[in-house]
């Protein structure tokens, strides 16, 4: 069971299916846990902002906030870094921190430690 739910942490993070559908995956395990299960590190973020960065819409902006307030609550989750998580944490608050927008993405992107690919910055 463990490592079922170590799997399906892992799909959450690379997002490697529709979200809706991992949300109601994880109802079957708690947001609560004794130990770190799986790590948020920044090559994880920084795919995720490329891919959102990419598809610059709406409809990918509210599943990027979606997506970010479900990783900040989980406490089977740990960050490789208080930039992980500072970062996941403004994406999951735009109204706090900065509206979820292409140009706001790209300067979280830059924040991270870690070369752009795959990032048309001029589009």
């Amino acid at each position: 069971m463990k490592d079922e739910r170590i799997i399906l942490l892992k799909k959450l993070i690379h997002l490697d299916d529709d979200l809706s559908i991992i949300k109601k995956e994880l109802k079957n395990y708690p947001f609560d846990s004794e130990e770190s299960l799986f790590v948020v590190k920044e090559i994880d973020l920084k795919n995720i902002l490329e891919s959102f960065i990419n598809n610059n819409s709406l409809e990918f902006y509210l599943t990027l906030e979606e997506w970010a307030n479900i990783v900040e609550c989980r406490d089977d989750l740990d960050f490789e870094n208080d930039k992980v998580h500072q970062i996941i944490t403004e994406l999951a608050n735009p109204i706090l921190y900065n509206k979820l927008t292409r140009l706001n993405l790209l300067k979280l992107l830059s924040r991270l430690d870690i070369t752009l690919d795959g990032v048309d910055v001029n589009a």
